[in-house]
């Protein structure tokens, strides 16, 4: 599986094209798209307040939000001014996103060999993405980067896994099999009393009309 090292690796190759498309640092300006350090600093402040044994979610989500909102603009180095609901709509599809490409990136680990590179794995889990998403990208790799390892995350994940068996069925495999419906049973042959007695039935008609 891929480890805190190759992780690392992988933000070395994020750090080398930093686009604004791709979570790129660039400027936090009113009004316009997330940038990558506002959605790392989110998901770290998602995570303080998440795993507080103390705050949890036992709590209101206003105020859930709201201290999630405090903790972001006080831990942040970067000029930024947005409020608990714009963090937690961004934070809903920061997750949503990020679960998703968790879901294709272990496909692609438990269907090839351990030796294959993990860059070859992050390819095909990108490619395994755009089919799910109707050919988009996934644009969130410094997000999954870093809830990825978090037991939150893992826990919200496990809430809306499907069953292991229908995740390990081949692409398509699932709808195939949901469209033909369970096996009809096939009818039990006829035991040799039951045939006697209807070869019996069929000799009595057939005297009685002559």
């Amino acid at each position: 599986m891929m480890t805190l090292d190759n992780d690392a690796a992988v933000e070395l190759l994020m750090a080398s094209d930093p686009t604004p498309s791709s979570g790129g640092k660039g400027v936090s300006r009113p009004g316009s798209g997330y940038i990558q350090c506002e959605d790392i600093q989110l998901c770290t402040s998602w995570m303080n307040i998440s795993n507080d044994p103390i705050v949890g979610n036992e709590q209101p989500s206003k105020i859930y939000w709201n201290r999630i909102a405090d903790d972001f603009h006080q831990n942040r180095d970067f000029d930024s001014n947005r409020s608990a609901n714009s963090l937690e709509h961004r934070m809903g599809i920061i997750l949503k996103d990020c679960m998703l490409f968790q879901a294709c990136y272990e496909q692609i680990e438990r269907r090839n060999p351990s030796g294959v590179p993990y860059q070859e794995h992050m390819i095909e889990a990108q490619a395994r993405y755009a089919r799910a998403s109707s050919g988009k990208s996934f644009q969130l790799v410094h997000c999954w980067l870093k809830v990825r390892h978090c037991e939150k995350f893992a826990s919200l994940r496990q809430n809306k896994m499907p069953s292991r068996k229908q995740d390990a069925a081949p692409e398509g495999e699932e709808q195939q099999e949901a469209s033909q419906g369970p096996p009809s049973k096939k009818a039990r042959p006829p035991g040799r009393k039951q045939s006697k007695d209807k070869l019996k039935k069929m000799k009595e008609m057939t005297s009685t009309r002559i």
